[in-house]
């Protein structure tokens, strides 16, 4: 049996890959990881340094890593996969058998000039419906939206000012995917095989940056085969 450790993009959690558990079968464990500030989690205070939340998360999963597990992560949940993997080579525990990233820019290139988590929040609330990936409900509500935004300002922060070196190269297979239509470019994406020193693979899907809501199916199917190669 595999863990399948899914980490959320910026205001997501971890509901957000529930049906993904539909799609397995008893040879696959879907484990959507929670961030504070969010669901079950929504009174405690979001995290918006990487450091600290890496730290936190690679504990706290620490117990759970008793079989072999792979990683999946979206947008944000791409760094934190990166993270933690290396937070656990360095730490010389088990990592993952492999690692799939979607919709994310590779960590060493240059940072966007165009940063939303400073916006105002009438700005920041715009910015996020054209990114299609918070729930109308909760933009539009001021009761919601009063609640969310630190969540979803700590979390863009973190996406938006991630930037590292290629300091480690994992030693594990690295899989990235984005949409065709994506925020991120498939050169910027191509990138992270400078990151890895064991196999590199690349998939483009139709749609855009939340390309993955339609294709939840042929997502697992791909995860499946790479397992069993």
């Amino acid at each position: 049996m595999y863990r399948l450790f899914c980490f959320p993009y910026a205001g997501g959690s971890s509901s957000f890959y529930r049906p993904w558990a539909s799609y397995c079968n008893e040879d696959i464990e879907v484990i959507g990881i929670q961030l504070p500030g969010r669901d079950k989690r929504i009174y405690e205070t979001p995290i918006d340094n990487l450091e600290n939340l890496i730290s936190n998360l690679t504990m706290e999963i620490k117990e759970f890593l008793d079989k072999p597990f792979v990683f999946f992560g979206h947008s944000m949940g791409s760094i934190l996969s990166y993270e933690i993997c290396k937070a656990l080579l360095l730490s010389e525990n088990h990592i993952p058998k492999h690692l799939f990233l979607s919709s994310c820019r590779a960590p060493h290139l240059s940072l966007r000039e165009e940063m939303i988590h400073t916006l105002s929040d009438s700005l920041f609330i715009e910015k996020l419906k054209e990114l299609n990936g918070t729930p109308d409900e909760i933009l539009n509500r001021k009761e919601f939206s009063e609640l969310f935004l630190p969540m979803l300002r700590s979390d863009f922060k973190i996406a938006e000012t991630y930037q590292r070196s290629i300091d480690t190269q994992l030693p594990l297979p690295i899989t990235c995917i984005i949409g065709d239509n994506d925020t991120v470019s498939v050169s910027d994406s191509m990138e992270w095989q400078k990151h890895t020193s064991d196999i590199f693979s690349h998939s483009i899907y139709s749609g855009d940056h939340f390309y993955l809501k339609s294709h939840s199916n042929d997502i697992m199917d791909s995860i499946k085969l790479k397992l069993n190669q």
